[in-house]
């Protein structure tokens, strides 16, 4: 097993659970692991929507919300409210990322990392 191969391998077997997911009406996490010469092992967390709130939103940006989320302020009624910080406009509440705020920028898709205890102060006084 090479690193070619295991990139191969983990982006079909994500897309495939990605289909799963949304079959069922539940939200993927991005697929982790590792590998070695001998094999790759990979995990996923799928989510429910109905906590989740989108078959977009990364599971455990909720997961973490829930449980940590009162340490700074936040909680899931902010999940998807939009707001600016510095140029970036449009970024999308997603949920807590360990003790960072993810944020879905719209205009390159992508994850952006922000300090939890100002993302609550920016999305308390958002309209």
């Amino acid at each position: 097993m090479d690193k070619t191969k295991a990139n191969l391998i983990a982006k079909e077997a994500e897309d495939a659970l990605r289909a799963v997911a949304r079959k069922h009406g539940l939200s993927l996490s991005p697929g982790r692991g590792n590998f070695d010469s001998v094999g790759l092992k990979m995990s996923f967390i799928f989510g429910d929507t109905a906590d989740v709130g989108s078959t977009e939103i990364n599971p455990e940006y909720i997961r973490n919300l829930i449980r940590n989320g009162f340490m700074y302020g936040l909680d899931k009624s902010l999940v998807g409210k939009t707001i600016t910080i510095g140029s970036k406009s449009g970024l999308e509440f997603q949920g807590l990322k360990g003790k960072k705020a993810a944020f879905k920028w719209e205009a390159d898709n992508r994850i952006w990392l922000y300090d939890a205890v100002l993302a609550a102060q920016l999305l308390k006084v958002a309209k």
